[in-house]
């Protein structure tokens, strides 16, 4: 029996870097999985989740949807429950990041990185929102980062998205929860940090080389020590969790 069996999971960015692990451990664990990607350029990577996935006895298929659009993500939310009957687990992971110094940063990235990394979270949990509440086990995990609990230079405006997510996963577990809706919706957070993956592919070696030397274990994490946070969180093991940051960060920061 798998932590996950008999739920059906929807992973935003879920088909490259840590939401590729993502993906494929929410299947692992017994989920069948809508594993999101945005551009014409990550079909083919959404596809192989999808073909290993099956390959290993499990149910996926691949949807295409701009996070930030919604009527583009109730159309997704729309096929998976005509496939598999229901929506149990959101994983809000789709996110990118954008290298650079306030002051020489162009106002469209800081927007860009803010569209997609705080406000693409709104949207996927809004319109998931009468799915889940129809699980009445319903469970969002926000993949937020390290950096949103510290901050870092060169990465304001993403520090900045990243800490929203943070605030906006209590708010909604407060609202959500028994002092506000009572849903039966669990909301928490994954902050991890640095990964060697996904985001962070586009961070400048000096900058990565800099960074390492300050973490406790000499390294970045991988994306597949992340995952089974999500997993953890999305299962029946995690029921005592709502509003919570769980931080698999190989101690960059420690709360």
């Amino acid at each position: 029996m798998g932590k996950l069996d008999g739920k059906v999971a929807v992973v935003t960015g879920g088909c490259r870097g840590i939401g590729m692990y993502i993906s494929l451990d929410c299947a692992r664990a017994g989920a069948k999985v809508c594993v999101n990607y945005t551009s014409a350029g990550s079909r083919e990577k959404a596809d192989a989740v999808v073909a290993e996935i099956e390959k290993a006895g499990g149910h996926a298929f691949a949807y295409r949807a701009d996070v930030t659009d919604p009527a583009q993500v109730r159309a997704m939310y729309e096929e998976t429950v005509s496939r598999y009957g229901q929506l149990d687990i959101l994983v809000n992971n789709a996110g990118i990041l954008l290298q650079g110094l306030l002051i020489e940063q162009a106002y469209e990235d800081i927007q860009e990185m803010l569209r997609v990394d705080l406000f693409g979270c709104f949207v996927a949990i809004k319109e998931a929102f009468p799915y889940l509440v129809k699980a009445k086990s319903g469970r969002v995990i926000n993949i937020a980062s390290q950096l949103g609990q510290k901050g870092g230079p060169e990465l304001s405006a993403y520090s900045a998205a990243k800490g929203g997510v943070i605030a906006l996963t209590k708010a909604l577990a407060l609202e959500f929860g028994a002092l506000g809706m009572k849903t039966n919706i669990l909301v928490n957070a994954v902050a991890p940090g640095p990964v060697d993956c996904g985001v962070t592919e586009h961070v400048s070696k000096e900058w990565r080389a800099a960074k390492e030397l300050t973490l406790p274990l000499g390294r970045y994490c991988d994306g597949s020590e992340v995952s089974p946070a999500v997993v953890f969180l999305a299962s029946d093991d995690g029921s005592a969790f709502i509003g919570q940051t769980i931080s698999p960060n190989c101690g960059d920061t420690m709360l």
